[in-house]
């Protein structure tokens, strides 16, 4: 029963974390609402499963003027389809 009880302590422990990471990221995010840029920082030629090259390009999400926040996420060109079909639905 005690180590029953001690696995969800510490389950809820890795949860409070994970929310509390969310929590910042969240806030540092609103902070520079308004003020987000998007550049695209490179580009590359990948296979995919079917050998076929596909573009991928690595996106640089900053606020200017701050070496603290943003982030970089890599996108196809599908990738970008698709968010344009979800944001005019």
């Amino acid at each position: 029963m005690v180590q029953t009880l001690e696995k969800e302590m510490e389950s809820m422990r890795g949860q409070c974390d994970r929310l509390a990471a969310y929590i910042e990221r969240l806030q540092a995010w609103i902070q520079g609402l308004g003020l987000w840029t998007a550049s695209i920082h490179s580009s590359q030629l990948v296979k995919d499963s079917n050998l076929k090259l596909v573009p991928y390009f690595a996106i640089l999400v900053s606020v200017p003027d701050s070496s603290r926040s943003g982030w970089v996420v890599t996108k196809t060109i599908p990738d970008f389809h698709c968010l344009q079909q979800r944001l005019f639905l």
